[in-house]
C-alpha cells in the first residue's frame, strides 16, 4: 500500500469525528433524506425500483419513500437514484460532485445490515465524503473537464469507504474496498438532463457498497489502487495535483465545505440564479421590464450547465440560460419549477433568449463558480450584481431551521403527517438513535 491509497483507508477506518464533524454529518444525512423522500415518486426512480427483481431476492432495507423494501445492494442503488433526481442534494467544490447521494445510501444500507449504532454511521458518512473531496483534490478540474461525471466515478469509492467504515474494516482491507470502487467507476457528463445522471449515484452507491463487503471477505485485489501507471489515478487524470492534495488535509473535514442547494438545478446555475433574483428584487423590477441578461461565469458552470434551449425540465436544470429566465417569475426554484408542465412558457422562452453568457476564464476554480450579472431593462436602466456564494454554500451557509424547513418540504407530499416525525428522528442521531430506526421511519 503506498501514499494516496493509504492516506484515504487509514482516514476511512480510523478517524472519529469531533462534534462539530459530526453535527455537519447529522445536517447531511437530513439533507439526503428530504431529497430522497422528494426524489421517491420521480419516474427515474419507479423505473429503477422496477429493476429490482433482477438483482434477486431481499428485503433487509428500506427505500425510502416506498413501501417496498430491498436487498442491501437494492437499496443502495434505488436510494442513490431518488435522492439525485431532483439535482437538489448536497454538492462538493473539489469533488465536482454530489458526495451525499453516494455516500449515504451506502452507509445507510451498511448499518441497517449490521444494526449498526448512529456515531458509526456519523463516522461514515464523514469518512465518504473526505474520500470523495481528497480524490476531487488529485484528479480535477481535469477529470471533470475530460467528460467524467465526479459523482459516478469518485462516488464508487467514496460510498465504498463510508461502507467500509460500518463494516469496521481495518485499514488493509479499507484500501481494498477504495480500490474495489476505483475499478468499477464510471459515468458520463453526456447523460446530464437525462435520467441517467440519477442513475450515476445509484451506481456508485451501489458499487462502494459491494466493494466494501468484499474487502471484508478478503477478495485478492491491489491495496494501491490510485497508483501505478496503470492506477486509476493514470486513467482519470494522467497526474495527481498535488497542491490540491495537500489542502484537503490541511482544511476541516469535507463535510463541513460541503453546500446544501437551495435551487433544485445544477450547482453551477446557482450563482447565476440568486444574482437575477436579487437584482430583480432590489430593484422592484417586473420580469417584463427585462431586455437583457448578460453574465459572466466559470467555464465549469459552462460545462455543467450549458445547455441552450431545453426541451424537457430534466434538461433545463442544466441550462444557464433558462434557470437565469426562470429566477426573473421565481425564486427559489423548488423542485416543483422543473416539472415538464411548469418549467417553460412564452415568457420565459423569451427571456432566455435575452440571456448572453460569456465564459470568464479568470474566476478561479475554488471560488465555486460564481457569477458577474448585468441586467438591461426595457428602459435602458442597468443594474448589476455580483455572487460569489449562494446560499447554502459554506461561506452563506444554511440554517438548521432552514434545512429543516427544506426537509419538510420535500418530505410532507409522501409521509403525511409522518413527515415531522421523521425529521424529529434523523435529529435522534445526534443523541443515539438507531440508524435502522431512522431508516425505518422514511418508508411510504
Amino acid at each position: 500500500m503506498t501514499g494516496y491509497t493509504k492516506r484515504l483507508a487509514e482516514f476511512a477506518a480510523g478517524e472519529e469525528p469531533d462534534a462539530a464533524t459530526s453535527r455537519a454529518a447529522l445536517r447531511a444525512v437530513i439533507d439526503w433524506a428530504g431529497c430522497a423522500l422528494g426524489g421517491s415518486t420521480h419516474e427515474a426512480t419507479r423505473i429503477v425500483a422496477g429493476s429490482l427483481p433482477l438483482l434477486g431476492a431481499g428485503a433487509e432495507c428500506t427505500l425510502a419513500g416506498l413501501t417496498e423494501r430491498a436487498s442491501p445492494y437494492g437499496a443502495a442503488l434505488v436510494n442513490g437514484v431518488s435522492s439525485h433526481v431532483l439535482d437538489f442534494d448536497d454538492v462538493n467544490v473539489v469533488m465536482i460532485g454530489h458526495p451525499g447521494v453516494v455516500v449515504v445510501p451506502a452507509a445507510l444500507a451498511a448499518a441497517e445490515l449490521t444494526q449498526a449504532p448512529s456515531p458509526v454511521l456519523l463516522a461514515a458518512v464523514t469518512a465518504g465524503y473526505q474520500v470523495a473531496a481528497a480524490l476531487g483534490a488529485l484528479v480535477n478540474p481535469v477529470h471533470y473537464e475530460r467528460g467524467w461525471h465526479a459523482t459516478g466515478t469518485l462516488g464508487c469509492a467514496a460510498a465504498a469507504a463510508a461502507a467500509g467504515r460500518v463494516f469496521g474494516l481495518d485499514v488493509e482491507r479499507m484500501a481494498r474496498a477504495i480500490s474495489i470502487g476505483l475499478t468499477q467507476a464510471g459515468g458520463l457528463r453526456t447523460m446530464f438532463g437525462s435520467h441517467g445522471k440519477a442513475f450515476h449515484a445509484g451506481r456508485a452507491a451501489a458499487a462502494g457498497l459491494l466493494a466494501a463487503h468484499l474487502a471484508g471477505r478478503a477478495i485478492d485485489v491491489p491495496e494501491d489502487g490510485l497508483e501505478g501507471p496503470a492506477g486509476y489515478l493514470a486513467v482519470a487524470t494522467g497526474e495527481p495535483q498535488g497542491r490540491a492534495w495537500d489542502a484537503i488535509w490541511e482544511a476541516p473535514p469535507a463535510i463541513q465545505r460541503t453546500a446544501v442547494k437551495g435551487h433544485a438545478a445544477c450547482g453551477g446555475t446557482h450563482c447565476l440564479i440568486d444574482a437575477v433574483a436579487g437584482i430583480v428584487r432590489e430593484h422592484r423590477l417586473r420580469p417584463g421590464d427585462l431586455a437583457r441578461i448578460d453574465a459572466r461565469v466559470h467555464p465549469l458552470a459552462v460545462r455543467a450547465a450549458g445547455i441552450e434551449s431545453p426541451r424537457t425540465g430534466l434538461e433545463a436544470k442544466f441550462s444557464l440560460r433558462h434557470t437565469a429566465a426562470m429566477a426573473a417569475f421565481r425564486y427559489p426554484l423548488l423542485p416543483s419549477a422543473f416539472e415538464n408542465a411548469a418549467f417553460t412558457s412564452p415568457a420565459v422562452e423569451r427571456l432566455r433568449d435575452a440571456v448572453h453568457i460569456e465564459v470568464d476564464e479568470s474566476f478561479p476554480y475554488e471560488q465555486a463558480m460564481p457569477a458577474d450579472v448585468t441586467v438591461t431593462t426595457t428602459g435602458g436602466d442597468r443594474f448589476h450584481a455580483f455572487v460569489e456564494a449562494p446560499r447554502g454554500r459554506p461561506a452563506n451557509p444554511m440554517t438548521d431551521d432552514e434545512l429543516d424547513a427544506k426537509f419538510l418540504g420535500l418530505a410532507e407530499p409522501v409521509l403525511g403527517g409522518r413527515a415531522s416525525a421523521a425529521l424529529a428522528g434523523l435529529h435522534g442521531l445526534a443523541t443515539g438513535t438507531a440508524p435502522a430506526a431512522i431508516a425505518r421511519s422514511l418508508a411510504g
